[in-house]
């Protein structure tokens, strides 16, 4: 148990998103198909599985192959209604995830839309209509039916062991899962051994037509505003606004790099206050350097003093260890069964 001290308030968050599940499970609420192949990325808890690079590997698995759309909800913007990313957009206007994928991959097309049902319309009248589209974040909203769900769960914190909101973080009961069409283990911290894999197997349970997989986070080499390499500092102040850091700043230690960490909350929309806090604390560094994440530096805080501190990005990818393959072909067969 996370938050003992609210027990009392987690049967009433149970009922109300069991009844909804209900609603839609009995044809009350209506879920909308569309004819045109949907993938659903999201999970069942709050806070950080790796959804946007796990939609960024599909991306970059089928982008030459088909037109690809990604549509989600912006978290974090501070507009409404429907937008599509373009080189004028910002981290207000669409949120920090769509601007990374829509600068990381500017042939696909990123929307951003509240109500998805309206996204999804929007995107099929346009005469470059896209084959294949992925929901970013949206295993809970089922207003859509995806042909095909995508549920992540991270390994030090599977949605079996954790509770619902506001005890645990889970948005739902865990028999949501059973929704899944695909499960992954993230952020795994190395490949898992065969007595992982089947202890992990025991643990979630996956029914016989539910695939389980497994993926790691891969750090790719630290790069400059302008996406040069740059060589390994000793000393960096390290700037996050994301769910979990930890990983980072393992992975930047076991680099040799002395890091001062400065925390801030996930999403986090830098002020100019934030840019002065930043620079102070690289007062102590005799070579000032700043690294941070692609989702932080597209919300980066404007200040000409700030600009002039080399920052450094740190990016991340995917390894599906050996279920890449399967995953890639069950996703290939379902956009090639709408087209064929």
């Amino acid at each position: 148990m996370r938050r003992p001290w609210l027990i009392p308030f987690a049967p009433i968050y149970w009922l109300i998103t069991s009844a909804r599940n209900s609603l839609f499970d009995l044809g009350i609420l209506r879920s909308h198909a569309f004819d045109v192949p949907i993938l659903c990325i999201g999970n069942l808890s709050a806070g950080g599985t790796g959804k946007t690079p796990h939609t960024e590997w599909v991306i970059q698995q089928f982008k030459d192959k088909y037109r690809i759309a990604v549509l989600s909800r912006g978290y974090g913007r501070v507009t409404k209604g429907y937008i599509e990313a373009d080189s004028t957009s910002t981290a207000r206007d669409i949120g920090d995830e769509p601007l990374q994928i829509h600068q990381k991959f500017p042939e696909v097309k990123v929307v951003v839309c509240e109500n998805r049902v309206f996204g999804i319309e929007m995107l099929l009248s346009k005469d470059d209509a896209p084959e294949f589209i992925i929901l970013d974040d949206a295993f809970q909203h089922r207003y859509v039916n995806a042909g095909l769900k995508w549920l992540l769960t991270p390994w030090d914190d599977l949605y079996t062991k954790d509770y619902i909101i506001p005890l645990g973080n889970l948005r739902e009961d865990i028999r949501g899962a059973e929704r899944a069409d695909l499960i992954t283990v993230t952020k795994c911290p190395a490949k898992p051994t065969p007595f992982e894999r089947a202890d992990l197997r025991k643990e979630i349970g996956p029914t016989d037509i539910q695939t389980l997989g497994f993926s790691r986070m891969s750090y790719t080499p630290l790069v400059d505003a302008m996406n040069n390499e740059v060589e390994r500092p000793e000393r960096a102040v390290v700037v996050t606004g994301i769910a979990n850091p930890s990983p980072l700043l393992h992975h930047l230690e076991s680099m040799g790099i002395e890091c001062i960490h400065l925390s801030f909350p996930d999403h986090r929309q830098f002020t100019y206050a934030d840019g002065q806090r930043i620079l102070n604390a690289t007062e102590s560094l005799e070579k000032p350097v700043v690294i941070t994440t692609r989702k932080d530096f597209v919300r980066w805080p404007t200040s000409d003093d700030l600009s002039a501190i080399p920052t450094y990005i740190q990016d991340i990818e995917i390894v599906m260890d050996d279920d890449g393959g399967v995953f890639t072909r069950i996703i290939e067969r379902f956009i090639s069964d709408f087209h064929d």
